[in-house]
């Protein structure tokens, strides 16, 4: 049996020592008696009761004493922040309604008329300490819960800094300025971009966004992302690039006994010297081409998303492309939250000015892109821009 301290509180010796031989001869012996209701503030309050290592558990006391009576105690007893939660029994022989009432506001949890009856007794305080035990243990729990959240929000924020730190910097020349926005719906998402040069003038982009968000899909694009540098600097086009990619998610999900994972990506190599651009878009949503003086032209040539199934058809376009022209790319976030914030892609085209070749094209797009992360978003939204001259 758990050794609960209780402490009792009445002026009546009488009532004191038939309430110690109850609770002894039910093997509760850790008791500690005074007389006053201000004996057991001093007591609680004491320089010696700080010093013992576990507090009381259970205070029973009378309703009727000299100076403070049992209600009042109760009342300054839960005034204080230590004893807030502590349980009290009252006990009277009083009938009265009214006193019944006033107790219970006060802030007993139960009510026990003299004489006693030792089974009654007993069995309540049985239950009051059980109940006390149930609180205080998910009390623990919630404290543990507590603890572990904590924990894992501080590995989240680091995980959170090593995805961002695995993008990408930004690419600021003449003939190509290539910027990449992240903004993940939870501390870890699902996208990523990344683009490499790979020589001769020609530079390898891809936008990717992994089937949902959170920690998972995060691995998964820390997986992809390392695979990214070589593959793009061996792929002589885009689309052997893709089928890599398709292999490598196909032998991933070989590996999973449930959960098979795919993504949809765009990706495109830029070739500055020739003026061409060589893409695949697998299951991406359209990537918008705007050129000078010219009409918007989709790019949304290629195959279904990698890692679905093992063979798969893959068709890619060459496109050739004027010397003022920009490609606006898009995860699948930014089209959700265009949909549910009555945002059209018409508006936000329009705010590349791609007429201004002096400065950048897309410095209004950017002034966008940081007003959306004050709204909600139901996924992760990525967003690279390059800009070609």
């Amino acid at each position: 049996m758990n050794n609960w301290k209780f402490l009792l509180v009445d002026d009546s010796n009488v009532s004191i020592k038939i309430l110690e031989d109850i609770l002894i001869n039910n093997g509760y012996t850790d008791i500690t008696s005074v007389n006053s209701a201000q004996e057991a503030i001093d007591f609680l309050l004491s320089k010696n009761y700080a010093g013992i290592n576990r507090p009381i558990d259970i205070i029973i006391t009378d309703l009727f004493m000299p100076g403070i009576n049992g209600i009042e105690f109760c009342r300054k007893i839960h005034r204080i922040e230590e004893y807030r939660d502590i349980p009290i029994v009252m006990i009277t022989s009083s009938n009265d309604i009214d006193n019944l009432k006033e107790a219970f506001d006060s802030g007993i949890i139960d009510y026990i008329r003299k004489p006693f009856n030792p089974i009654e007794l007993v069995t309540r305080i049985k239950a009051i300490l059980r109940f006390k035990e149930e609180v205080s243990r998910r009390q623990l729990r919630e404290l543990e819960i507590e603890d572990i959240n904590r924990n894992l929000i501080e590995d989240l924020s680091i995980a959170n800094h090593l995805q961002f730190q695995m993008l990408p910097k930004n690419i600021i020349s003449k003939p190509i300025s290539i910027k990449g926005y992240y903004v993940p719906v939870t501390f870890l998402g699902g996208d990523l971009y990344y683009w490499h040069r790979v020589g001769g003038g020609k530079y390898g982009v891809a936008l990717i966004d992994v089937m949902g968000h959170g920690t998972a899909t995060s691995m998964i694009c820390m997986y992809i992302r390392s695979l990214l540098p070589e593959l793009i600097s061996k792929s002589t086009d885009s689309v052997e690039l893709v089928k890599s990619l398709n292999k490598y998610m196909r032998d991933f999900n070989n590996q999973l006994t449930q959960v098979q994972y795919h993504f949809t990506m765009i990706y495109i190599i830029v070739d500055v010297l020739n003026k061409t651009i060589d893409y695949v878009n697998a299951g991406h949503p359209p990537v918008y081409l705007l050129e000078k003086s010219k009409e918007i032209k989709l790019l949304d040539k290629g195959c279904i998303p990698i890692g679905i199934m093992d063979d798969i058809e893959i068709e890619n376009e060459i496109i050739r492309y004027t010397e003022t022209s920009c490609i606006f790319m898009y995860s699948d976030g930014l089209k959700d939250l265009v949909r549910d914030n009555n945002i059209t892609f018409e508006y936000i085209l329009s705010l590349i000015d791609i007429n201004n070749i002096n400065s950048s094209f897309t410095l209004p797009i950017e002034k966008f892109l940081d007003r959306i992360k004050q709204m909600s978003r139901p996924d992760d939204i990525s967003v690279v821009t390059l800009e070609l001259r």
